[in-house]
């Protein structure tokens, strides 16, 4: 009689919640993808700080604890990230309890102003263009090009050297 009552509070299969698919793009569907770790304990909150968004938009954080020492990965995040909050506190959360696949879930707010991020200066910045890199400032120009042109035009250009200053090409014009 307990397993007739059993199947009589059991759902029928027409009236079960039906979920739709739904087309998944990108790294998330990779990441719903996978079975999930077989690591025990339940995830930990940890905390961050934004560190980069490089030229492809990636974000990258940097995390330290007392036990390791400070490591950069690059982070998926469920909130809008921009140049502005670069240094900023985030808390996070690993995808899978995968130490290398953190999650940025927000900001920590109410934390002083970072004063580094926005002087911070990379030892190497290298930007890249199929065809063209051009830097404006008001009426100066700095175009280069992808078949060997450079431009540069602007009201007063200095060249200054502390050793010889050198003009070559098949031709030099000066004025």
């Amino acid at each position: 009689m307990k397993a007739k009552r059993a199947s009589a509070l059991a759902p029928e299969p027409s009236t079960q919640t039906q979920v739709p698919e739904v087309a998944q793009e990108g790294e998330f569907a990779s990441l719903l993808a996978k079975p999930l770790a077989s690591r025990p304990g339940p995830p930990t909150l940890t905390l961050g700080h934004i560190r980069e968004i490089d030229v492809r938009g990636q974000l990258w954080v940097e995390i330290a604890s007392a036990t390791s020492p400070a490591r950069r990965l690059r982070a998926l995040s469920l909130c809008a990230i921009g140049e502005e909050h670069l240094g900023a506190m985030c808390a996070l959360q690993f995808i899978d309890n995968n130490p290398e696949q953190p999650l940025i879930l927000g900001l920590i707010q109410g934390q002083p102003e970072v004063a580094w991020a926005k002087s911070a200066i990379p030892a190497r910045l290298s930007l890249r263009a199929e065809e063209e890199i051009e830097l404006r400032c008001g009426d100066t120009l700095l175009r280069l090009t992808a078949d060997g042109w450079v431009e540069l035009r602007g009201l007063h250009i200095d060249a200054q050297a502390s050793a010889a200053l050198r003009l070559r090409g098949s031709s030099v014009q000066v004025n």
